[in-house]
């Protein structure tokens, strides 16, 4: 059996075959293109999170060490007050915090959405991805001593420091790759004044 092509069916298969190579090369550069969108979000949100997070860590490890040392503490509406018992004096902290806390893990849970929308990166990407899942990683633990400290106070000190410098090490470590929008993540903290009371107060200081 024989079949014969005519240039009608030739031109027709080279159309499909074109067709086919311009949607594949349009999706990997779209692919691309909504990575880096995204990588840079993620960058800017990141940078941005992290001094509201710092203020509020920094304000439970001050309490928690004052009612240890000096037996005192700021309670929940902002007075000292002789304090002896360090857990009390960290829940004071942790109510007075909350909207400041909630407001931080709402822009977590966003940055967690670019981290998964990021998923399978293009092969360019792979290795500064990885720094990303591990800046990820450390942001959360971060986050949620934000929520629920725990630890001793030199353990809750020391974990804190580790992880905020270790991923202020790592975002510097990719903006070779990815470099961070300062303008950007300036809009995503400036959400935090405008949201946020007990932040406004803080960040003005």
């Amino acid at each position: 059996m024989t079949i014969n092509f005519s240039k009608k069916h030739l031109i027709i298969a080279c159309s499909i075959i074109a067709v086919i190579i311009v949607t594949l090369f349009g999706y990997h550069f779209y692919s691309i293109s909504q990575y880096e969108k995204n990588a840079k979000e993620f960058k800017a949100r990141v940078s941005a999170i992290q001094l509201p997070m710092a203020i509020i860590l920094d304000d439970y490890q001050k309490n928690w060490h004052s009612a240890i040392w000096d037996h005192k503490a700021i309670n929940q509406n902002g007075y000292s007050s002789y304090c002896s018992d360090f857990s009390t004096a960290l829940q004071w902290r942790i109510e007075a915090n909350k909207n400041g806390v909630n407001l931080i893990n709402t822009h977590f849970n966003i940055i967690k959405d670019l981290m998964e929308k990021m998923d399978n990166p293009p092969g360019k990407y792979e290795k500064v991805h990885e720094k990303f899942m591990d800046i990820y990683n450390k942001l959360y633990k971060v986050n949620s001593q934000c929520k629920f400290p725990e630890g001793s106070l030199q353990s809750f000190s020391n974990e804190i420091n580790t992880l905020l410098s270790d991923i202020r090490a790592e975002m510097s470590e990719t903006d070779i790759t990815i470099p961070v929008e300062s303008d950007l993540a300036k809009q995503y903290l400036e959400e935090f004044n405008n949201d946020a009371e007990v932040l406004k107060k803080t960040l003005k200081k």
